[in-house]
């Protein structure tokens, strides 16, 4: 009596996999392997594969374009705070015009003691948010798990080229308001204030050149 048609194996008929028992050794392995071969090509284009080339140089760049405007910024605020707190500029009383503050080998290098009060108050502020920023790229540039996470908590508008942009043109501003050392002043708001809008277009022209971060979620990045 011949055996029914379900019973035999055709190898003809059958699939590679169909004809081989599951408990036969390296067959979850193999079946491991044909899967990552097929999905090779989308697992590379996705969050998990490599990154671009031209994407990584692009990032890069503009985390170095942060930091060296933050230390401009920074250094700004602080030329302001030793121009304020110079001990060879001596205090001076003069007849209807009260206390000044002058530089005994330069008359004219004078400014009243509440612009230096507003100088070492404004340097100190815009060091602070620059600082800031610098540490924003640092965790960027260094996969700083953990200053990450304090960034992502208290300083998310970061992470946004739109709040980033805004943080520099106000951190610009902040510098347009320092009346010593002017020159510096005046050239240092030029730049990051210019800079500002120079990375909004070109996130426009290029927006894949960007990660796309996810908002701080308390209930998962505890």
């Amino acid at each position: 009596m011949s055996n029914p048609s379900w019973f035999n194996n055709d190898k003809e008929t059958d699939s590679p996999n169909t004809g081989r028992d599951s408990n036969a050794p390296g067959w979850a392995s193999d079946r491991s392997s044909a899967a990552n071969a097929n999905n090779s090509t989308i697992s590379n284009t996705k969050d998990g594969g490599p990154e671009p080339k031209y994407k990584c140089y692009s990032k890069y760049t503009m985390h170095m374009i942060n930091m060296g405007v933050c230390v401009f910024v920074a250094a700004t605020g602080v030329l302001a705070i030793m121009f304020a707190t110079d001990s060879a500029r001596i205090p001076q009383t003069l007849p209807n015009i009260g206390l000044v503050l002058c530089n005994p080998n330069n008359i004219a290098d004078c400014s009243t003691k509440e612009d230096d009060i507003g100088n070492s108050f404004v340097g100190a502020y815009i060091i602070i948010f620059a600082l800031i920023l610098f540490a924003f790229e640092i965790a960027q540039v260094c996969h700083i798990g953990i200053l990450d996470k304090v960034m992502k908590k208290n300083f998310g508008f970061l992470y946004g080229i739109n709040g980033k942009a805004c943080y520099i043109i106000f951190m610009a501003i902040l510098v347009f308001g320092l009346t010593e050392p002017k020159g510096m002043a005046t050239a240092c708001g030029i730049v990051t204030g210019s800079w500002a809008p120079i990375m909004v277009l070109f996130y426009m022209k290029f927006p894949d050149h960007y990660d796309k971060v996810v908002k701080y979620n308390p209930a998962t990045d505890e």
